[in-house]
């Protein structure tokens, strides 16, 4: 049989600072490299060729896109911070 040992600190935190700090991180350089791309997505759907019309259907796809990303980021980060 094994025994076990019980060891109380009250003075312990019971925050793990350098989990926080890391998802932290990691949510902030997804987001970051994302948003970029969203840029990208944003920018082709404006035509200089036809005099700055815009493109009903890209504006949705970057809006959607934008939205979806940094929940996934935000996800990321929150399942890096409880691993």
């Amino acid at each position: 049989m094994v025994e076990s040992t019980l060891i109380e600190n009250p003075n312990r935190s019971f925050v793990d600072w350098p989990a926080i700090f890391a998802g932290t991180a990691i949510a902030s350089g997804t987001v970051a490299v994302l948003t970029a791309f969203a840029g990208g997505l944003g920018l082709n759907a404006i035509s200089a060729d036809n005099g700055g019309e815009l493109s009903t259907t890209w504006l949705i796809v970057t809006g959607l896109f934008v939205v979806l990303s940094m929940v996934a980021s935000y996800m990321l980060g929150g399942y890096i911070t409880g691993r």
